[in-house]
């Protein structure tokens, strides 16, 4: 999992609980470099190795491999162009693409004027 935007690792801390039947973790945060150098610090010593890593580029996060899942929690939002945040993020290729928000979500069909769906 690469967690663009995870700050302190919240969204991992959180969920850890339903990792445990998992052979392996590998949660890679991406984040701004004072956080990142406060996680490699202070909380990823705390977790078995390798299974909580931050890092303060994209590049140096997927230097020795890409993880399948691509988690922006309340992320885009924050950024000056989330839209070419996205658009370049997304030209790694991720196997799936998750968005999260605090606690609330939507799935919606979005309906063409004669009433079809755009499914």
């Amino acid at each position: 999992m690469l967690d663009y935007g995870g700050a302190l690792g919240s969204v991992f801390l959180q969920h850890r609980n339903l990792f445990t039947q998992l052979p392996t973790v590998d949660w890679r945060i991406v984040e701004q470099a004072g956080y990142a150098e406060l996680g490699c610090l202070h909380i990823a010593p705390s977790m078995p190795a390798g299974e909580l890593r931050f890092f303060s580029t994209i590049e140096t996060a997927l230097a020795d491999g890409k993880p399948d899942v691509l988690l922006l929690s309340s992320v885009l939002q924050y950024l000056p162009d989330p839209w070419s945040a996205l658009s370049g993020l997304l030209k790694f290729g991720w196997d799936r693409v998750f968005f999260g928000s605090n606690g609330c979500a939507a799935v919606l069909l979005e309906m063409s004027p004669d009433g079809s769906d755009s499914s």
